[in-house]
């Protein structure tokens, strides 16, 4: 809410909400740590097996009745993304004064 308040007061400060997931996550981390919180039952993961998850290439069935609405959903999704996407670009151009895809006056 901070973060977002700040974003709307100073306009230089825009990308300020967007990253306050993550600024959240580190000071939490940063609490946890400074507090020793494991102490008093805090569960902590402290070691972890990395690496990728195994491959269910061998389990797809591409003879199945149901892959031609899977197609069509698909491809929906993918539009929605694209507009979606557009629509996210041309703020930002309209935010910095301009752009390719920006439908208002360049300042210059």
């Amino acid at each position: 809410m901070i973060t977002m308040m700040m974003g709307k007061k100073k306009k230089k400060l825009f990308w300020l909400p967007a990253i306050s997931p993550v600024i959240s996550v580190i000071i939490s981390t940063l609490i946890v740590y400074l507090t020793r919180a494991d102490e008093h039952g805090v569960k902590i993961i402290r070691l972890f097996k990395g690496g990728l998850n195994p491959s269910s290439l061998n389990q797809s069935e591409f003879n199945s009745p149901h892959l031609s609405e899977l197609a069509k959903i698909g491809f929906i999704c993918a539009i929605i993304a694209l507009t979606e996407a557009v629509a996210v670009g041309r703020s930002f151009a309209s935010i910095k004064g301009g752009g390719p895809f920006s439908s208002g006056v360049h300042e210059g």
